[in-house]
Formats: structure tokens, sequence, C-alpha cells
């Protein structure tokens, strides 16, 4: 039994060694996982700092509403970034202000039609006559953003209001105007485009007007014109505009002198009031070598300044009405760009819709 004693104390005192190196390891081992552990937490600390950094923005600062005194979280530039309405061509600056071509466009797949008349006060007798009428039409077509077709067309058949060598002479005037207008340029500030137009133009009169033949006849002759309008936006609302261009005309019809072909530089300003409201004034200069004016005295053609005002008000987004005066004759492209005939001292009142 000693002996079986004896042994035992052996064992355990050779057993020591390895109970303490035992421990001593297990020790180490958890002062590893105890550091891995401390180094983790530190890393997720650092993560969880730096996300917060990176989630908070001053594109959603805390507004106060002074109105009420309440907090909004909405920021000027989430309200800046909503949808804006799409406006109709009627809310939006014009393509043409009368007779004077813009570097507007219309936008893509819009159509506008409109139909008006322009007429001179009625004189005290003319032959019955009651105010010198020019009925007219057009059609635009916004084909793409940057390319326009148009049609117009015009009516006038009347004796002339001031006398001509002594006499009234009847006069029609008769036009077909297909055009194209395309945007070759165009940023915040400045649009550029260039557009053309080629009409058909019938002409019938007595003779003494645009007739040296002993007899009333009609005769057909092509007219045109090409342009480049400038349209530069001095602010959200105000635009400037600048057409220079070269129209033409016949020399000599019946034998008698008509217009030829002159350089006509036109300029205009454009102010759109409200989404409704449009006002504008517009003047056209011709500089020769031809004229835009027939005078009542000799016939003889000379240049004329021509002058447009008027305003335009969207009665709704597919509806709207313009009304201006001028001392211009006619309504397509090429003829509005001449003088009432004649002499061009008549101030002409019209509107379309």
């Amino acid at each position: 039994m000693q002996i079986f004693k004896i042994a035992t104390y052996i064992v355990l005192i050779l057993s020591l060694p390895k109970i303490v190196f035992a421990a001593e390891d297990n020790i180490s081992i958890n002062k590893n996982k105890n550091l891995q552990y401390n180094t983790l937490i530190t890393k997720l600390k650092e993560a969880k700092k730096q996300s917060q950094k990176q989630s908070y923005s001053p594109i959603n600062p805390i507004k106060v509403d002074s109105s009420t005194g309440k907090y909004s979280q909405i920021s000027t530039q989430a309200k800046d970034l909503q949808p804006k309405p799409n406006l109709s061509p009627l809310q939006t600056p014009p393509t043409r202000l009368f007779n004077l071509e813009t570097a507007n466009q219309l936008p893509e797949g819009s159509v506008q039609f409109e139909a008006g008349t322009h007429q001179a006060t009625p004189a005290d007798n003319r032959q019955g006559n009651t105010g010198y009428q020019n009925y007219y039409t057009s059609l635009d077509w916004g084909i793409t953003d940057k390319l326009q077709v148009s049609f117009a067309a015009q009516f006038f058949d009347d004796p002339t209001k001031t006398q001509i060598n002594g006499t009234f002479p009847n006069l029609k005037f008769v036009s077909f105007a297909p055009s194209v207008k395309y945007q070759v340029f165009k940023n915040e500030k400045l649009k550029v485009a260039v557009s053309g137009t080629a009409e058909l133009l019938e002409l019938s009169s007595d003779p003494g007007l645009f007739n040296n033949t002993s007899k009333k006849s009609a005769d057909y002759f092509g007219i045109g014109k090409v342009e480049v309008p400038v349209t530069y936006n001095a602010d959200k609302k105000l635009q400037l505009h600048f057409t220079p261009g070269v129209v033409f005309y016949p020399d000599k019809v019946k034998g008698a002198d008509f217009y030829g072909t002159f350089i006509n530089v036109g300029t205009g300003i454009s102010f759109q009031a409200s989404e409704k409201l449009n006002l504008f004034a517009n003047s056209n200069l011709p500089l020769g070598p031809g004229g835009n004016a027939l005078s009542s005295q000799d016939n003889s053609i000379f240049r004329k300044l021509l002058w447009t005002a008027g305003t335009r008000y969207a009665i709704n987004p597919r509806t709207g009405v313009e009304v201006y005066g001028t001392n211009a004759f006619g309504s397509t492209p090429t003829t509005s760009l001449l003088a009432f005939i004649p002499d061009g001292n008549e101030v002409i009142f019209g509107a379309k819709v």
C-alpha cells in the first residue's frame, strides 16, 4: 500500500511541469484572442465613423419655413431636381414675331396652326370695299427639335386705299409659301438658325399698278428669301433677335418696275411676361439694291422701314390669340417684308388665333 502511494506521488510530481506549461499556453491563447477581439472592435468603430461621415450630405439640410416656423426636410437642390411640366409652344417664346423669324424652334412632334387677318382702317369711299383685308393661314411642324417645316398662304383682293396716278386700281395678291428652318447652334444664351422659303405668287392688277399693259391680267412669279435668325436670351423672360437675310423678287412684271432683290436686316425684342402672355416688337430695314415699297406718285420702288408691335395671349395650352399693329402689307414669309401698298404709311391692325 505504501508502495502504491509513493508511485502516485511520483506521477503527480512528474506531471506538474506539463500542467504548468498547459496553463501558460492557455493564458497565452486567451491573450491573443483578447487582442484580436479588441482590434476587431476598433476596426468596427472606425468603419462606423467613416460610414456616418459618408452618409452625411449638405444636399438634405433641415430648412425652416419662415412663414410657418416649421422644419422642412426638402432641400432647395431636391426641389430643383423635381421634373418640370412640359409647356406648350403657346407658353414659350414664339418662333416668329409676325414678320420676323427667330431662332426659336417648335419641339419635336409639335404642330401649330394659325389663321388670321389684318386690314387698314376703312376709307371714305373706295368702291364699296370695307377695309383692305388680307386673309392668311399657316401650319408649322417640328419634325425634330432642330428642324421645322412650315406652309403659309394668303389672299388679298381690293382696290388700293390711296390713289395711284389719279385712280384706285384693283390689286389681287395670292401666295403659297412652303418654308424650312434648321437650328445650327444652341446653348443657354444663344441660338442660331438658317431659314428659307420659296413662294408662288399670283399677281393680278389693273393697268397702272405693276402693269404697263393695256388690260388687267394675272401672272405667276417665284419669290422667296433666305435668312439667318439669331436669338439671344438676355434673361429667363427677355429675348433679343437679329435676323439678316436676302429677299428675292423679280425686277420687273408686265413691263413695270417690281421690288427686285434686296438685303433685309430685322431686329426685335420679345418678353415672356408669364406662361400666358408674350409681348413683342420688331423692325425690318431693307438695304437694297431693290426696295420694299411702291410710291403712289410715280410708281417707283423705294425702301421703307417696317415696324410691328403686338402681344400674344395663351387662353389655354392649346389655344391662343395674337393682336398686332404694323405697316407691312403681306403675311407670308416673303410678302410680309413689303410695305403696305402704296407708300407704306398706313397702320394695319391684325389678329390671329
